[in-house]
């Protein structure tokens, strides 16, 4: 049995390139240090006495610079190059995390935090057109999984250490943060930059040829023109609104009304990453190709809706916690890797760029929207009707589904 399961991790991994194996290092190390996000609200709440509601518009204000990063990151990564991008976002956005720390007044955290987030989101979209630089047909979507293995190690570690580094002195969070992004970024340099026309020459002449045959069968389009590509952006955009409550708004929910501690909160977190660095890579390879793009994402939205179930329990605790966190692990799971996939998928040779911005802009509006609308609703409401709201979002998300995969499949293209 054990040999059939280490066959089976094997025949997972197997035939992706050592740029996406290199790629993901870069990625791990930077979410190793990924501390901020998950405490900012906290952090504001608890030790600068801001409101829920404040602390949510602070953390709005990083969305918005994400989606001036997402269009800015994309449209260098076409005409610079990816790596040059991802080195200027990863170095500066460490600087700039840890003067975060040193920042108090509402006004200037505003500030800051619309800085950070342009510069952090202008690594993504350059991060996307990256791996798909680097991967074959085949590979694709297992190096987008590998490339989500590394975050969520990283992740899982950055929760665990977050939150014990929370717990002694919440200005330790921006310093390891930042300085994780700053080493990211020479390791990057290191191992991709210094060596990339020598490692890829080869891989090129092939990409070269694939993006041609693409071409032809699937004419380059301006993401705004493809109006398939459109309602996709709008079902990624609900989806990761109510995504990003479980790590925005429910961090505080567990705080406020469950009363867990900030080591408790960080395990609960970590357990997300821990379950997609072990299976993630496994789910993929074995069901991918089997059914739709379209389809994968459908599923991860009817398990979404479990997670927002189970915050309606009355027997809550730190047990529940932990089954809350698997449903959204198995959603996330379910949809993101297929994403990625659907949104290459849609690309040609010189738009990469272009049309990976609009899918991390999708991600940005969910940052504005998710923190900022879930506090207000919070504080006016409660905690229970965002979750109510937060499922009739998701269905919706299901309905839209449904009217996108027919066209999914007359125009689908192997990438």
């Amino acid at each position: 049995m054990f040999t059939q399961i280490f066959s089976s991790y094997k025949k997972a991994f197997t035939g992706l390139t050592t740029q996406v194996w290199w790629l993901s290092i870069v990625i791990f190390i930077n979410r190793a240090g990924t501390m901020v996000p998950l405490f900012l609200s906290l952090y504001l709440t608890q030790k600068k006495g801001f409101t829920l509601t404040q602390a949510g518009v602070i953390a709005a204000y990083f969305g918005a610079g994400s989606i001036i990063g997402a269009f800015v990151g994309g449209k260098l990564a076409d005409k610079i190059g990816h790596l040059k991008v991802q080195f200027t976002a990863l170095a500066l956005g460490g600087v700039m995390f840890i003067a975060l720390a040193y920042l108090s007044s509402y006004y200037t955290l505003c500030a800051m935090t619309f800085a950070l987030g342009i510069v952090s989101d202008a690594f993504r979209p350059a991060n996307f057109v990256a791996i798909a630089k680097y991967s074959t047909p085949e590979t694709l979507t297992r190096s987008y999984t590998l490339n989500r293995l590394a975050v969520n190690l990283g992740w899982s570690a950055g929760a665990s250490i977050g939150g014990f580094l929370a717990s002694i002195n919440y200005k330790l969070i921006f310093w390891v943060d930042g300085i994780a992004n700053i080493i990211a970024a020479f390791v990057l340099w290191f191992l991709l930059y210094r060596n990339d026309k020598k490692l890829t020459k080869k891989k090129q002449d092939s990409t070269d040829i694939l993006q041609e045959e693409i071409k032809e069968n699937f004419p380059a389009l301006s993401p705004y023109k493809d109006k398939v590509y459109l309602k996709f952006i709008v079902i990624c955009t609900l989806y990761t609104i109510c995504f990003i409550l479980m790590f925005r708004i429910i961090p505080n929910y567990f705080k406020d009304d469950l009363h867990l501690n900030e080591r408790t909160i960080g395990a609960i977190l970590a357990l997300n990453g821990i379950i997609i660095a072990l299976f993630e890579m496994l789910i993929v390879s074995k069901v991918e190709g089997k059914k739709s793009n379209v389809t994968f994402i459908r599923i991860g939205c009817y398990i979404m809706i479990g997670g927002f179930a189970c915050l309606f329990s009355p027997y809550w605790g730190f047990a529940f916690g932990i089954l809350c966190m698997l449903f959204f692990t198995v959603s996330e799971i379910a949809t993101l890797p297929f994403m990625n996939a659907f949104m290459m998928s849609r690309t040609s040779k010189n738009n990469k760029g272009q049309y990976a911005s609009l899918y991390t802009a999708s991600w940005s509006v969910a940052l504005i929207v998710a923190p900022w609308l879930g506090g207000i609703i919070v504080d006016t409401f409660g905690y229970k009707t965002l979750w109510v709201i937060a499922i009739a979002v998701t269905i919706i998300c299901i309905f839209l589904t449904y009217n996108l995969e027919p066209r999914e499949k007359k125009t689908k293209t192997k990438v």
